[in-house]
Formats: structure tokens, C-alpha cells, sequence
């Protein structure tokens, strides 16, 4: 037997409860159906067995807070930063070498962007 599958099985029996409505595809993806500004979406959800397991371990970790927390970031590409940059293109740019750099402005004319 697979090592995680009845886990699997039984998270997805979890989900099935939750989500009204939602459906197995081939006994290995989840579909759950909702709905976003009047449209109908499906979501899909696949479980994995890890390999590593983190246990107790993962509560060492100190939890994410300050300017680079996800949900603080604006995320839309639509704000600029100083110099005409927007917030993404001023976050990637902060931990890229000076060939990286250039490498993605090549790439980005290249690609007429």
C-alpha cells in the first residue's frame, strides 16, 4: 500500500463533508465547485504524502509577521515604489545579482514586456 493513502482517504472524506456539492475526479483529485463574482469554479485539490515528516519541529519556527508577511503584500503589480518600479518588480529586484538583472531585462524586452 502507498504510504499516506488511507490519510488521503480519509482527509478527502473530511473535504467532501465540508464542501457541499464537490466531487472525486479518478479517486486521486477533489473538485470543489464554487462560485466567484457570478461565475461557477471548480477548484481542484490533489494530496501528497511527505516524505519528510516535520513534526513538532515546524513550532520552532518563528511565525511570519512584518512588511514581508503574504497577506501584506501587494501582490496586484499595480502600486509603484520610488523610480517608477511596482512593488513586485522592487521586491524580485532587491535579492538579484547584477547579471540577474540584466538576464531578466534582456528577457523582458525579448518578450516586449
Amino acid at each position: 500500500m502507498v504510504r499516506g493513502n488511507e490519510a488521503k482517504q480519509r482527509i478527502f472524506a473530511k473535504l467532501l463533508e465540508v464542501f457541499p456539492g464537490s466531487f472525486m475526479q479518478d479517486d486521486k483529485i477533489l473538485r470543489i465547485i464554487e462560485s466567484e463574482n457570478g461565475s461557477t469554479v471548480e477548484i481542484k485539490v490533489t494530496l501528497t504524502a511527505a516524505k519528510d515528516i516535520m513534526g513538532a519541529s515546524r513550532q520552532l519556527l518563528p511565525p511570519i509577521s512584518g512588511p514581508t508577511a503574504v497577506d501584506e503584500f501587494d501582490w496586484s503589480d499595480n502600486s509603484t515604489t520610488t523610480g517608477g518600479k511596482s512593488s513586485v518588480e522592487a521586491a524580485a529586484a532587491a535579492d538579484l545579482s547584477e547579471t540577474e538583472k540584466e538576464n531578466i531585462r534582456k528577457m523582458m524586452e525579448a518578450l516586449g514586456l
